[in-house]
């Protein structure tokens, strides 16, 4: 029986994690980036007064009202799905910027109304995950005629 060393046994994780980070695609985290702010855009513009309903939203409320905010999220959701779908790079850059700062933004006013909030954890990884996928565009695979 073969019996495999300690130190490529304690590495084999670290170069899964690499290749999943470095080497493999990343279009999934774009498009649960989309679809997750167009949702939760949608979500804003249903009747009920999702602001009001909890002590977490109250900067964001402070700041504009639901129906700004979910027409913005939506658009920028959709803007988002659509670049990744037609595969316009400049349009999926912008979007995974726009929708980084998004999530940041939402994950500091949650912080700030009501620090107790699972919310700003979750918008915050929702964050790193469009800021990855930017930054993996910026280097991965980018047609030379949109070089910046």
């Amino acid at each position: 029986m073969h019996q495999a060393p300690i130190q490529s046994v304690s590495l084999r994780p670290l170069h899964r994690l690499r290749a999943i980070l470095i080497d493999r695609d990343f279009e999934f985290s774009e498009l649960f980036n989309g679809a997750m702010t167009a949702v939760c855009g949608a979500w804003f513009l249903l009747p009920f007064t999702t602001f009001g309903s909890t002590p977490t939203f109250a900067a964001m409320r402070d700041l504009a009202p639901e129906a700004v905010w979910g027409i913005a999220m939506v658009a920028l959701g959709i803007v988002q799905l659509v670049g990744l779908i037609a595969d316009w790079w400049r349009w999926r850059r912008w979007s995974a910027m726009a929708s980084c700062g998004v999530w940041i933004f939402l994950s500091v006013l949650v912080v700030r109304s009501n620090p107790a909030s699972p919310d700003a954890g979750m918008y915050f990884l929702l964050a790193l995950s469009a800021a990855w996928a930017y930054l993996r565009m910026r280097f991965h695979r980018m047609p030379f005629d949109e070089v910046v």
